[in-house]
């Protein structure tokens, strides 16, 4: 059969199996297998290569020498330092705004030292987010975890997480208005604080997920987000605006003070603490305005019982309660059920419990 006749089926033939395209690394006459009496021809041609800045060719050649049985100890040597040599420069010569991520992604599902195949995929996945394809990267990202679950360059990968997390979290477009980036941007985010939950920018990623748990009004997994966050990154500059934001988010979870009270009592006390400790922070008013919801809360459920002890002519319960919901109605400055407060007691023989 005519060789262009041959080459033209086997290519037919690839593309109706389905195969992967053509490789990316191309062989440029590289045989694909050497014998064992060819290595110290290979090294030379890698050598060769090398100092011409081919790359490519140094790689490949070793590519096929790796595959040899019944190196001598110093070949293997040489042979490991060459490939890797050469997969440093091809990868250092795409790791750049035109460079080739495809290929960057052939060299990390190559049977390549573990280092430098990490470092491909990594500069694979920065020249993704470069240029915006940002579940490209953290697809490429995942696939670096799950070939090299310890690799050497996971606070990178963090950094890069937390960015493609962040940036799709934003994004609601979507594609023919099917999708919502921003569901892969909360996945990116789970993604990192399940598996890099310390790295750097760990804070911004619990942070924005918590943000976007309150705006679903998902509370639980908003306050479990800010609670990490504070355990995970006690030094961050964030970590007071969490604290703040815990006890908030328990009050706005709490529909019935009646049936609630344990939560609300427990918001009011973080929301002391936290005036405790961070007074004057720029959130101190808004903790200020929650404390003194969480007051009111606290005055209506006692209250609402002592109505109801008023009602049985139970005096004692109606007293205990009243006098309960004062102290807190007071420390809110709500007069209404100040005044309230004070006529039950007197009602039932309380008096009014001084200032």
């Amino acid at each position: 059969m005519p060789r262009p006749l041959c080459l033209s089926l086997l290519l037919l033939a690839s593309l109706m199996c389905g195969c992967k395209s053509v490789p990316l690394i191309s062989r440029n006459g590289v045989p694909v297998s050497i014998d064992a009496d060819e290595i110290t021809q290979a090294i030379q041609q890698t050598e060769l290569a090398l100092v011409e800045d081919r790359p490519m060719d140094a790689l490949n050649w070793m590519r096929a020498a790796g595959d040899v049985d019944g190196m001598s100890t110093s070949e293997q040597e040489r042979v490991q330092s060459l490939t890797e040599k050469a997969a440093d420069r091809l990868i250092a010569a795409e790791a750049h705004d035109g460079g080739d991520v495809d290929l960057l992604i052939e060299l990390l599902e190559m049977n390549l030292p573990r280092q430098i195949a990490v470092s491909a995929g990594m500069r694979a996945a920065e020249l993704q987010v470069d240029r915006g394809e940002l579940k490209d990267a953290y697809k490429t990202i995942r696939k670096v975890d799950k070939l090299y679950p310890t690799h050497h360059e996971r606070t990178t990968a963090a950094i890069l997480l937390a960015e493609i997390g962040i940036r799709l979290s934003y994004d609601e477009g979507g594609f023919l208005f099917f999708t919502d980036n921003s569901d892969e941007g909360v996945a990116a985010l789970e993604y990192f604080v399940m598996n890099y939950p310390a790295r750097p920018r760990g804070d911004e990623a619990y942070r924005r997920l918590a943000d976007m748990y309150e705006q679903q009004e998902k509370w639980a997994l908003a306050i479990e987000r800010h609670e990490e966050l504070i355990l995970e990154h006690p030094d961050s500059a964030l970590v007071p605006e969490s604290k703040a934001l815990v006890p908030h988010l328990r009050l706005r979870a709490v529909t019935s003070p009646e049936y609630d009270r344990g939560a609300v009592f427990q918001a009011r006390r973080e929301l002391e603490d936290w005036l405790r400790d961070h007074a004057g922070h720029p959130f101190e008013d808004f903790v200020r305005a929650d404390l003194a919801d969480a007051r009111r809360r606290l005055s209506e459920s006692d209250l609402g019982i002592a109505r109801f002890y008023a009602k049985v002519d139970n005096s004692w319960g109606a007293r205990h309660h009243a006098a309960r919901a004062l102290e807190e109605a007071r420390a809110a400055g709500d007069q209404r059920r100040i005044k309230e407060a004070e006529q039950i007691l007197e009602t039932h023989g309380g008096g009014v419990a001084a200032r």
